[in-house]
């Protein structure tokens, strides 16, 4: 870590201090660029310092909805195994117990073939609202959360980004605020349960998703984990 005096390394307006890469983990030639807070140390979306110079019209985009039902204690289509669906699916999901949801999604950009991620993720169920994520800022001691925010196990077998819209025991990740549930929905009642995600970018771009889910009582078997610790 290295941080120059104030007068170290002068500099003026337009002139050239980098050079761009295409060296380990890379995918073509790019600048990588961290912004930082001085008193906090968190590190800050970028986004907001260079949005004029920016063009972004294009808003983010869904590919698949997945249902986690929470083991022993909810069941989907009549199993305790996490179910996906396309984004604005009109068959309703079967469900009974106690359930999460997530979504695989992307923000894009004008000119650029490039994906991102989704500055803010608003989930609603019959109007009220569940659980929302802000990309704005987070810290390093953060930074490990952020696997149990999204599906871990299907981006290692799948290679999928899912984001959970339920905030796991013990993750204080400051990006997610859901209800007094965690983002957890509880089906016990015979009759349409109306989804709605709502994703946004920095710039207003917004896109809307919605499905249904009817409740439908079934069993739920007892959860053994098959293991002899946790």
């Amino acid at each position: 870590e290295i941080v120059p005096e104030p007068e170290e390394y002068p500099v003026k307006g337009g002139q050239q201090i980098a050079w761009s890469g295409n060296t380990g983990y890379s995918f073509g030639p790019h600048l990588h660029l961290d912004v930082f807070e001085t008193e906090s140390g968190d590190y800050i979306d970028p986004m907001p310092f260079f949005q004029s110079k920016i063009k972004d019209t294009r808003a983010p985009k869904a590919d698949g909805i997945l249902f986690f039902p929470q083991l022993g204690k909810g069941v989907v289509d009549g199993k305790q195994e996490n179910k996906i669906i396309l984004p604005n699916s009109e068959r309703p999901v079967e469900a009974w117990g106690v359930i999460g949801v997530g979504i695989k999604a992307y923000d894009y950009m004008d000119g650029v073939n490039n994906h991102y991620g989704v500055y803010s993720v608003v989930l609603t169920v019959d109007g009220n609202e569940i659980f929302r994520s802000t990309v704005d800022r987070f810290s390093q001691e953060e930074n490990r959360m952020i696997n149990a925010w999204t599906d871990y196990e299907e981006n290692v077998k799948r290679h999928n980004w899912v984001m959970r819209s339920q905030i796991l025991p013990g993750n204080s990740l400051r990006m997610l605020q859901a209800n007094d549930e965690g983002g957890v929905v509880t089906i016990d009642e015979e009759r349409d349960y109306h989804f709605r995600y709502e994703l946004a970018d920095l710039y207003g771009n917004k896109s809307t998703y919605r499905f249904i889910v009817r409740g439908r009582r079934q069993p739920i078997e007892e959860y053994h984990p098959q293991v002899k610790h946790y």
